[in-house]
């Protein structure tokens, strides 16, 4: 639980495909293009990096994950 002076952000979770091994979906992301949803527990090992995330004042949606990532962990 967050400290009552902790900042909570939005954030945006990178997975590597390769070992994630929770059931998952392909989902329309509204732009007729799809994109790999998992639904379940995400295993921390599975995670390469997270990357902060939110909504601008006109509600338009923001990541630096829509970018390729700048690392992969082996």
């Amino acid at each position: 639980m967050a400290g009552a002076n902790a900042t909570i952000r939005d954030v945006t979770v990178v997975v590597d495909e390769g070992r994630a091994r929770a059931d998952g979906v392909d989902e329309d992301g509204g732009n007729g293009e799809l994109y790999p949803h998992l639904y379940g527990a995400i295993r921390p090992d599975w995670v390469i990096d997270v990357r902060p995330a939110g909504f601008d004042s006109e509600g338009t949606f923001h990541s630096s994950a829509l970018s390729p990532p700048p690392f992969t962990r082996a």
